[in-house]
């Protein structure tokens, strides 16, 4: 509003004799109504006031802009008091009117934020795939930043490189985000703005490429001005997992702003978008194998022997607990072609989903060559060639034991590849004998030839395999359960069923360990001789 509408509203006696000036803050004139035309900047006024017969009153706004009200000098203070009043309220007004502009650009782009961010939070749990997770939230930021075009590229950690996913350009005909066509090269290396972006920690990057000779192809190329990117990384310090970069082009004009270049803004709104997509994309991941490893646990569960087997002279059991939801130990029992029975207890080093899918290949190799071989030393030798490379590979190892059974006799043979002492109990005597192994793991050494050792088993004798889970659980002070308590605990169930010894083993650790100490997978296998006599 013209600064000569304050004096409009006077009547026309009073207003004919006025003058009424508005100077920069350089003192130059910048309008003028009335009188004193001959005032050419404000440093004058007072001298040609004076030489007039004229007075006047004047105000200053904090920008420095002066309103200035002349009249005759005769009307004495009561104008100059009036006028006074007139023009601080006029600059009050153009403050406020000013400050009203300001505060609705800057209240339609938080609302603008406000609301995209709101959006966001509720439709992103909505999408059906990563994909459609991702794509609402582009088309949420590319109004919400003012953003000409937004993408993402997904990180593919077994290639080191970067996947386009999609692109969402902004539709200014329907004021929203559209996903559109990507021309570019759909598979970029760690290289350029989105190498950079995920090697920056989650800090938001923006760089200008005005001037700059970018390589056809690259996501950087389509930007006219700037590019501000960001990786979406899940987890935090050590566990942190980069799952992709997105990338914001060229911010536009908009009705209420017509700042063109990405400011803190942008990159606090670009910041929390990615927060936001690597918790749901995080979290679907987290689902994802968490369906994975039930899956992994009920394959593990059922790869296990169901029941023991029917040994002729012999009473068997056998159970396996896992720390995790999949663990690396293993027992079995084995039929071979001349009719005898392998028990088998295996443990491979970790617990976890790696060591669960390497015992399933070792069990498949030892079920196969099983199968073949009536041979308990040979059936070990071929094992260690065939899951040689990839144990070596996965840099994991497997010690293992295996006894076969023979109904015509009490006579077992014994083979041992660096696992466990195997205890037998002698009815005879009462004791506990510790048969140990000088034998090398498997996946030590591409080729190597076990020794196999006979032991007589007499009626009422007992045979146990175990993995280390059973002699190194810990107790609340850090003590573990070890060889002479399991010898111990064997010599005294030993008059019970293989059943009965299984659980006992069992009960002795659980009452033993401390479970906030953590645990192994625990695993055993009992073996006890009946004898002829009790033959079924």
């Amino acid at each position: 509003m013209s600064a000569t509408n304050l004096i409009h509203p006077l009547p026309a006696s009073i207003r004919s004799t006025l003058g009424l000036w508005t100077f920069g803050s350089d003192g130059r004139v910048l309008e003028r109504f009335g009188f004193d035309d001959e005032l050419e900047d404000f440093g004058s006024i007072a001298t040609t006031l004076e030489a007039s017969g004229r007075q006047h009153a004047s105000r200053e706004s904090l920008h420095g802009t002066k309103l200035v009200v002349t009249y005759p000098a005769s009307q004495g203070g009561e104008w100059a008091e009036f006028f006074e009043f007139l023009l601080a309220s006029e600059l009050d007004r153009r403050q406020l009117e000013t400050d009203l502009e300001s505060m609705s650009a800057s209240s339609l782009a938080l609302l603008e934020e406000v609301t995209m961010v709101g959006d966001v939070m509720t439709e992103l749990s909505t999408g059906e795939t990563d994909e459609g997770v991702v794509q609402l939230g582009l088309q949420s930021i590319v109004v919400g930043a003012s953003a000409e075009r937004a993408l993402y590229f997904r990180y593919e950690p077994s290639r080191d490189a970067f996947e386009f996913v999609v692109q969402v350009v902004f539709d200014e005909a329907n004021r929203r985000g559209k996903v559109a066509p990507y021309v570019g090269e759909a598979v970029v290396e760690r290289e350029g703005v989105v190498g950079r972006a995920a090697d920056a920690g989650g800090a938001v990057l923006l760089d200008s490429v005005v001037g700059q000779d970018l390589p056809d192809g690259s996501p950087e190329s389509l930007a006219a001005r700037e590019v501000l990117a960001v990786s979406v990384t899940h987890g935090q310090d050590q566990h942190a997992r980069l799952l992709g970069v997105m990338l914001l082009f060229d911010k536009r004009a908009t009705s209420y702003s017509n700042v063109t270049a990405f400011g803190s803004g942008e990159s606090k709104m670009a910041s929390g978008l990615a927060s936001m997509l690597a918790a749901v994309l995080g979290a679907r991941k987290t689902a994802e194998l968490g369906k994975e490893l039930k899956m992994a646990t009920a394959i593990q569960q059922q790869i296990l022997p169901d029941r023991p087997a029917v040994v002729s002279g012999y009473d068997l059991a056998g159970r396996c607990e896992t720390s995790g939801a999949v663990g690396g130990d293993y027992f079995d029992f084995l039929p071979m072609p001349d009719g005898r029975t392998m028990c088998v207890v295996a443990d491979v080093s970790g617990h976890n989903l790696a060591s669960g899918m390497v015992m399933v290949s070792a069990r498949s190799a030892l079920r196969l060559l099983a199968s073949k071989h009536s041979d308990a030393q040979q059936i070990f030798d071929d094992l260690a060639a065939a899951i040689f490379t990839d144990l070596n590979r996965t840099e994991r190892f497997i010690t293992a034991a295996g006894v076969v059974l023979d109904e015509s006799s009490g006579a077992v043979d014994l083979v041992n590849a660096g696992h466990n002492d195997t205890m037998v109990f002698r009815n005879a005597t009462g004791e506990v004998e510790r048969i140990p192994s000088e034998d090398t793991i498997l996946g030590f050494l591409p080729g190597v030839s076990y020794e196999r050792t006979q032991v007589e088993l007499a009626p009422g004798d007992v045979l146990v395999l175990y993995t280390d889970g059973v002699t190194e659980a810990v107790d609340e002070n850090g003590e573990m359960f070890e060889e002479e308590r399991l010898a111990d605990i064997l010599a005294g169930c030993a008059s019970g069923t293989a059943q009965e010894i299984l659980d006992s083993i069992y009960g002795a650790v659980e009452d033993f360990a401390d479970e906030a100490a953590g645990s192994d997978d625990i695993t055993a296998v009992v073996v006890k001789h009946r004898g002829k006599a009790e033959e079924r």
